[in-house]
């Protein structure tokens, strides 16, 4: 793979994973559900900014030459990043299953790229 696309992937997925825990961060502190505190709450305008940046960053990496049998499941990459930042920044616990699956999936990523 270009290493220039597998950045961009890499940022895709970066900016996917910020989405949810600005997402998580709002329902961690939230009183009511009620929808204008929804659409004017910086957290989840935070998070549909970082998901349209998933976004803008994965159209680039197919416009660049990325191939969709690669690009796309290399975007799994959030689900080894999203783990970390639950448990840097809301000191999440989790058990030994979560560290083994991550390296299942950066396994899988190796053998993709």
């Amino acid at each position: 793979m270009i290493p220039i696309i597998f950045i961009v992937v890499v940022l895709s997925a970066i900016a996917g994973s910020l989405g949810q825990l600005f997402f998580k961060m709002y329902i961690n502190q939230m009183d009511n559900l009620r929808l204008s505190h929804i659409l004017f709450n910086w957290k989840i305008l935070s998070g549909l900014f970082c998901y349209m940046g998933y976004f803008l960053f994965l159209i680039y990496a197919y416009a660049i030459g990325g191939k969709l049998s690669v690009v796309f499941p290399l975007t799994s990459l959030s689900y080894a990043i999203t783990p970390m930042l639950g448990w840097f920044i809301l000191q999440e616990r989790f058990g030994w299953f979560v560290p083994v699956g991550v390296t299942f999936i950066l396994a899988g990523c190796v053998f993709l790229a």
